[in-house]
């Protein structure tokens, strides 16, 4: 970058090459937010996605149960159990699939 920088300076001036330095921060930065913001976005999507598909596997899950259970066991618990569990498990999900994501693109970069 040194070298490029040196080669503007003596061909096109300070100026211009002072231009062309704050173009090229400028660009850089933008990708940067524009690819942090699309990776954002897709972990949002595969949280909602797994979130989803959690609570019909679980809403199933209950409704095949049997009707003694339900009489044995007071609703409120059923229903505070059932959403803390879904919640625990989403987030260890998405956890664990946020460190896998960052650490393949952090290892496809240093590649």
């Amino acid at each position: 970058m040194n070298y490029y920088a040196s080669y503007l300076n003596n061909t096109v001036g300070l100026s211009k090459t002072l231009q062309y330095v704050c173009i090229v921060i400028v660009a850089s930065v933008t990708i940067s937010n524009i690819f942090k913001y699309l990776g954002e976005r897709t972990m949002e999507n595969l949280r909602i996605h797994t979130l989803l598909n959690l609570r019909k596997t679980v809403f199933n899950n209950v409704m095949n149960l049997d009707i003694s259970y339900f009489n044995n066991e007071r609703k409120g618990d059923i229903i505070s159990k059932v959403a803390s569990d879904v919640q625990v498990v989403q987030f260890s999900v998405t956890s664990t699939l946020q460190v896998v994501f960052k650490s393949r693109c952090s290892s496809l970069l240093t590649w």
